[in-house]
C-alpha cells in the first residue's frame, strides 16, 4: 500500500514541477515549500494509520471470534500498546518517505519552468517508470502466489468436507458428565457406583419423549481425548513388551453405537448380558480388525489390554466389529479403536451421546432433570451438538483458509490498485502523445490495445514470477492439505486466470478513459 501511494505521489510531484517552479520564481525559499510538503504527506499519513488503527482493532476481533479454541495464546492477541507504538511508527516513517519523494521533486524544480508552456510536457523520469513498474510486478507475483495458497487450502478443505467420520452427526447432542472423587480415584471402591450411576442414567435418558437411542462415552469422535493403550492378541504374544501393539480404548455405556450412528459390520455390540459379574467382552473397529488379524474373523478371539484398572483382569473376548470412526481429525488415519462396556470397566466421566427424532435441543431440559434427579451435585457441562463437534473439529482448516485467502484478497487488491495506478499516470504522461495519434487518424480501438498491452505485460510478468515462487514454496504447504497436491494444476491456472483478468480490468479503464478526450484536449498546453 506505501508503495502504491509512493508511486501515486511520485506522479502528482511531476505534476506540480510548474507550482513549485513558480514559488521559486516569485522569491519562495525552498526549506518553506519544502516543510509545507513534508507537512502534507504527514497529515496523508496520519489519517491512513487511523484508518488502519480502526481496522486492525475491528479485524482482531472478527479473526479472535472466528479462530478455533485451541488457538495457542489466543488470550494474549490484543490491539495493545505494542501493535498501537508500531502502526504509529509506521505511519510516521511513512509520512517521512513520502515527504522526501515529495521534496525530490522540489530540488529539481527551476524557476525557468515558470516561462514554460506548462506541465504537460513534464514527464516522470525513468527511474521513477522503472520502479513503480517494478513494484506493480512485485505486487502481482504476490497476489498470485497467496492466491494458489488459498485455492490449495480451498480443495482441501472441500475435500475433508467430503471425508467419512464414521457417525452419524444429525440430530445428535452431547454433555459431558463428570462424577465428583471426593477420595479420589479409587476403582476398587467406587468403580460399581459408578457403572450404576451410568446404567440408571442412561434408562432414565432413553425413557424421555423424542429420544431414539442414547448412549455414553469416555472419549467424543474428532476431540482427540481417546487414550490409548497396548493390547495383545491371546496366542500372539510379542517376546518383548515394547513390541506390543497400541489401540485407542473407549470406555461406553448404553446404546451408544446406535447413538453414534456407528454402523455395526459384524457380531454383536453391549447388550445388559455383558455385566461385571459376566465374562469378559470388547468390541473392535474395523481398521484394528484387519491390521492385526487380516483376513481371519477376529470375533472370538481373545485379546488383553494394558488399560485394565484390575490388574488380575482376564482377556476380553471380541464379540462384534464397527465402522471406523475419525478419533483426532477428519484428516487423520484410520486409528484402531477398542470398545469395552462400563459395566465392566468403570469410569467416573463420560459424555453422554443422545439421538433425537427431531431437534436436540428440546431435549436438554429432560436430560437435566434426569440427571439432578439421580445426582443433584452433577452438572451437564460442555453441551453441544455432534454437529459442533464436526464443525470444530475443521475448525483449524477454516481460519488457516480464512487468513490466507483475506491476505490473498488484500494482495490482490493492492496489485491493482498499483497497475491501475502505473497505467494512469502513464496514460497522463502520454496524453499529448495519444492526442497527436488519434489527430493523425490512429483508430481508439488500436489505442486501447497498445495502453492495455503495456498493462498486461506487467501482469505477464508477475503472474510467471508467483507460478515460479508458488512452485518453490508448494513444499511448505503439503503439511496443511488433504487429498491435494500443493502443485495442482488446475488451481495454478485458475489463481493466474483471476490476476490476469483483474488485471485486464485495471488497465482497460484507464485505456477507455484516455481516448474519450478529443485530440484538440489532449493536444492543448496547460
Amino acid at each position: 500500500a506505501c508503495a502504491n501511494v509512493a508511486g501515486l505521489l511520485s506522479a502528482r510531484v511531476a505534476e506540480r514541477q510548474r507550482e513549485f517552479a513558480v514559488r521559486l520564481a516569485l522569491g519562495a525559499r525552498r526549506p518553506r515549500v519544502a516543510r509545507q510538503l513534508v507537512t502534507e504527506t504527514l497529515v496523508l499519513a496520519t489519517a491512513g494509520g487511523l484508518l488502519g488503527a480502526l481496522g486492525t482493532w475491528w479485524g482482531t476481533r472478527v479473526l479472535l471470534v472466528l479462530a478455533p479454541v485451541d488457538l495457542p495464546r489466543a488470550d494474549d492477541i490484543g490491539f495493545g500498546l505494542a501493535v498501537g507504538v508500531a502502526i504509529g511508527v509506521v505511519t510516521v516513517l511513512s509520512g517521512l518517505a513520502f515527504g522526501v519523494i515529495a521534496i525530490r521533486g522540489l530540488t529539481v524544480a527551476s524557476p525557468a519552468l515558470a516561462l514554460q508552456g506548462g506541465s504537460a510536457r513534464a514527464t516522470p523520469t525513468l527511474g521513477a517508470r522503472l520502479g513503480r513498474r517494478i513494484l506493480v510486478t512485485g505486487q502481482v507475483a504476490v497476489s498470485v502466489l497467496l492466491l494458489i495458497g488459498a485455492g490449495l487450502l480451498l480443495r482441501s478443505f472441500v475435500r475433508i468436507g467430503r471425508v467419512d467420520s464414521g457417525f452419524l452427526a444429525d440430530r445428535t447432542v452431547t454433555g459431558q458428565v463428570s462424577l465428583p472423587l471426593p477420595g479420589g480415584f479409587d476403582f476398587a471402591k467406587d468403580g460399581p457406583g459408578w457403572g450404576r450411576f451410568f446404567e440408571q442414567l442412561i434408562d432414565r435418558v432413553a425413557a424421555l419423549p423424542g429420544v431414539t437411542a442414547a448412549g455414553a462415552v469416555s472419549g467424543l469422535p474428532l476431540t482427540g481425548t481417546a487414550e490409548g493403550s497396548s493390547f495383545v492378541i491371546v496366542g500372539q504374544e510379542p517376546a518383548r513388551a515394547e513390541d506390543r501393539p497400541r489401540t485407542a480404548y473407549l470406555v461406553l455405556a448404553g446404546d451408544y453405537f446406535r447413538a453414534a450412528g456407528i454402523a455395526v459390520l459384524g457380531g454383536r455390540v453391549f447388550d445388559r448380558r455383558d455385566r461385571a459379574d459376566a465374562p469378559l467382552v470388547a468390541v473392535v473397529s474395523r481398521n484394528l480388525a484387519t491390521r492385526y488379524f487380516g483376513t481371519a474373523d477376529p470375533i472370538g478371539r481373545m485379546i488383553r489390554g494394558g488399560f485394565e484398572f484390575n490388574p488380575n483382569a482376564g482377556p476380553r473376548q471380541i464379540i462384534g466389529v464397527v465402522a471406523d470412526v475419525k478419533m483426532n481429525g477428519l484428516d487423520d488415519e484410520n486409528t484402531p479403536a477398542l470398545y469395552v462396556p462400563e459395566s465392566q470397566l468403570p469410569y467416573p466421566g463420560l459424555s453422554l451421546v443422545v439421538r433425537a427424532d427431531g431437534a436436540p435441543a428440546m431435549l436438554l431440559a429432560g436430560i437435566r432433570g434426569e440427571l439432578k434427579a439421580l445426582n443433584g451435585s452433577v452438572a451437564l457441562s460442555n453441551v453441544r451438538t455432534l454437529d459442533e463437534v464436526l464443525a470444530a473439529s475443521l475448525a483449524r482448516q477454516r481460519f488457516t483458509l480464512l487468513l490466507i485467502g483475506a491476505f490473498a484478497i488484500a494482495a490482490l487488491l493492492l496489485a491493482v490498485l498499483g497497475l491501475y495506478g502505473v497505467i494512469a499516470i502513464s496514460v497522463q504522461a502520454r496524453r499529448r502523445e495519444l492526442g497527436v495519434r488519434m489527430a493523425l487518424g490512429a483508430r481508439p480501438a488500436a489505442l486501447v490495445r497498445m495502453v492495455v498491452g503495456e498493462g498486461m505485460r506487467l501482469v505477464g510478468i508477475g503472474a510467471t514470477l508467483g507460478l515460479v515462487g508458488a512452485f518453490v514454496v508448494a513444499g511448505a504447504l503439503q503439511a496443511l492439505l488433504y487429498g491435494v497436491g500443493a502443485r495442482d494444476l488446475g488451481v495454478y491456472l485458475g489463481a493466474t486466470a483471476v490476476v490476469a483478468l483483474v488485471g485486464l480490468v485495471a488497465t482497460y479503464l484507464p485505456a477507455r478513459a484516455a481516448i474519450k478526450a478529443s485530440p484538440t484536449e489532449a493536444l492543448r498546453v496547460d
